[in-house]
């Protein structure tokens, strides 16, 4: 073999060394070639809106399409799904991150669905939640992280959980004072009760149930001069005993 040969030899094998290590640095970082669609961390695990897709399909809810949330879920092989809530986390234009809390029954029938703005110099699509019969307060924008947790005691009222934690924004705060000595700041009954779309709610009376089976009847008149505070889970009533004080509150039946 000539020298000439031995050199032509050596440039090909330079050549193809310096294209190769182009085409590896401009690779994406999560290793699937041409995947620039948005991403999420599901329980743990980083996937993108293509790789939902490819891997679990879509299908249409309330006419949203998106991929199944539930489907999802069990692709990270996250155990016992069922025993768990779900914090669905979302990012308000401010950065700040914005949660909503809902039971695996709820993730069983919700999407992931890819949205792209509509409006404005910004055209990146993002990922949306969808919760068929849940506020629009569900549908959180942005969406960069679902947290399964074991540790969330829910408070349930006309079919919807509400989580202290994790209050929804419609449901405001506000500070009873109860006597001379004793002030109550909490989360307004009331707001709770309209949150669920209860259709007339001055016509019904409101069951408050703890944890350990105590209970209270009260008016919807108290309720609208009602609060639940963090500390104990405990509701306070303007103009009622301390015996309407309820602690662990898990649940408030409509009667």
């Amino acid at each position: 073999m000539s020298k000439m040969t031995i050199a032509i030899g050596a440039v090909i094998v330079a050549v193809v060394v310096v294209v190769a290590a182009v085409v590896y640095l401009a690779m994406p970082k999560n290793g699937t070639t041409g995947d620039s669609s948005p991403k999420a961390t599901i329980a743990g695990t980083q996937i993108s809106w293509k790789q939902m897709q490819d891997n679990y399909g879509e299908r249409t809810v309330d006419g949203n399409t998106g991929v199944s949330l539930s489907d999802i879920v069990n692709g990270t092989g996250l155990s016992t799904p069922g025993t768990n809530n779900y914090k669905v986390e979302g990012l308000n234009s401010d950065g700040t991150i914005y949660t909503v809390v809902v039971n695996w029954s709820v993730m069983q029938s919700g999407i992931l669905t890819q949205q792209t703005p509509t409006s404005g110099d910004n055209t990146t699509p993002y990922l949306m939640s969808y919760f068929p019969g849940l506020p629009s307060a569900y549908k959180v924008k942005y969406l960069v992280d679902i947290v399964p947790s074991t540790s969330l005691t829910p408070i349930v009222l006309n079919g919807m959980e509400f989580y202290m934690d994790y209050m929804p924004k419609r449901v405001g705060q506000k500070t009873l004072v109860y006597n001379d000595t004793y002030n109550a700041t909490g989360f307004s009954l009331s707001d709770m009760v309209n949150y669920t779309s209860l259709a007339s709610p001055e016509a019904h009376s409101y069951t408050i149930i703890a944890s350990d089976g105590f209970m209270k009847n009260v008016t919807w008149a108290n309720m609208m001069d009602g609060v639940v505070v963090p500390q104990d889970t405990k509701t306070v009533f303007l103009g009622l005993t301390k015996g309407y004080m309820v602690k662990n509150l898990v649940r408030i039946d409509v009667i």
